[in-house]
């Protein structure tokens, strides 16, 4: 699955000299720079990315310093220079990294499961969910990618999975289990993770 990386809210602000003829240009060129070339940058500057599979930041600050005749490819380069090097060394109660995207999915199955999903910032895909029925909503999250849903499953140890199960219910159960079938067998991984589900059921 190729990476995705999304920015929910961007402030830029420019600091010009006191003498700078026109700073409100300077912030129109600005984030007229970011809205057409930050997007590519990014993607060249995390191409190399070896961190977890999902990282969530709550907020992070960068900052760079140009030339107020700055080059608007230039400025989106260094931009995303600077938020991939902070990404990178980020940490604290403001960060929360998965090493897999499977188990990211199976934390989110979790809270699902236990009607905290609301609570939880970091878990942005229940925001699209959390009006559905624990049951339907698990499903659906699960379902987007039935090898990585297995695998999320499959990775619960067995009191976890059975809680995640037992709010999924029978009906929404069997149908992740059919949606779940186009996946095929053929890894150690979905063979288990298919047993599992169904001994629980």
């Amino acid at each position: 699955m190729a990476g995705r990386f999304a920015i929910r809210r961007l402030r830029l602000a420019g600091l010009a000299p006191r003498d700078h003829p026109a700073p409100q240009s300077l912030e129109i060129r600005l984030a007229e720079a970011a809205r057409r070339a930050l997007a590519p940058a990014l993607g060249h500057a995390l191409a190399d990315w070896s961190g977890p599979e999902v990282l969530r930041v709550r907020r992070l600050e960068v900052d760079i310093a140009m030339d107020a005749a700055f080059d608007p490819d230039l400025f989106a380069t260094l931009l995303a220079r600077a938020i991939a090097s902070a990404l990178r060394r980020a940490s604290g109660e403001a960060v929360v990294a998965y090493a897999t995207r499977a188990a990211y999915l199976a934390a989110l199955a979790e809270v699902l499961a236990a009607g905290r999903a609301w609570q939880c910032w970091w878990l942005r895909e229940a925001e699209g969910v959390c009006a559905l029925p624990a049951g339907a909503a698990i499903r659906t999250v699960l379902g987007v990618d039935a090898r990585v849903g297995l695998e999320a499953l499959a990775s619960l140890p067995p009191l976890r999975l059975v809680t995640v199960l037992e709010a999924l219910g029978q009906g929404e159960a069997e149908r992740l289990l059919d949606e779940f079938s186009v996946a095929g067998s053929g890894t150690a991984t979905i063979e288990v993770g298919v047993a599992a589900i169904a001994e629980a059921t």
